[in-house]
């Protein structure tokens, strides 16, 4: 079985590039999105609004070029695609890159040519997106009642 690993910008870029995760640090977590809201007599709401994907890739003996294209990619907190192909057919998730530091920022020691880092992705689109913040009040004594004009946003 061939397996690919597959990085495009959704922003300005046509070409895709192949990464090669580690899999010692590789991780993929489901996130739970709640809502929460107190009215103001302190009654709780929690509403489940779905969960989004999160994952952590960590790549080794990443080239100069890459290296560099991934660092401006997660400095503009960039929109990709990642696409995974395990098998026949490929699966495609819409992500943000969610790095705090520059994920390229050190050497694959020996050698000075190479580049090792992790790449913090979150799901943006697809089935596990987050709430998106459409129409979504609960019944309040300030706001009133879900059904009422004033709380509909279009």
């Amino acid at each position: 079985m061939n397996q690919t690993w597959h990085l495009t910008s959704l922003v300005g870029s046509a070409a895709h590039i192949q990464i090669r995760p580690e899999w010692d640090g590789y991780e993929e977590r489901r996130i739970p999105h709640r809502a929460q809201h107190r009215t103001e007599t302190g009654v709780a709401h929690i509403a489940d609004l779905g969960a989004y994907l999160a994952y952590t890739i960590p790549l080794a003996m990443v080239n100069s070029a890459q290296a560099l294209e991934f660092n401006g990619w997660a400095n503009d907190r960039r929109e990709v695609a990642l696409t995974i192909s395990l098998s026949d057919s490929p699966h495609t998730i819409t992500c943000r890159i969610e790095n705090d530091r520059t994920p390229f920022g050190s050497f694959e020691r020996p050698r000075r040519d190479l580049y090792r880092g992790t790449l913090f992705l979150r799901e943006s689109r697809g089935t596990a997106e987050p709430y998106s913040g459409g129409v979504f009040i609960t019944d309040d004594a300030v706001w009133g009642l879900t059904d009422q004009t004033y709380n509909v946003t279009p």
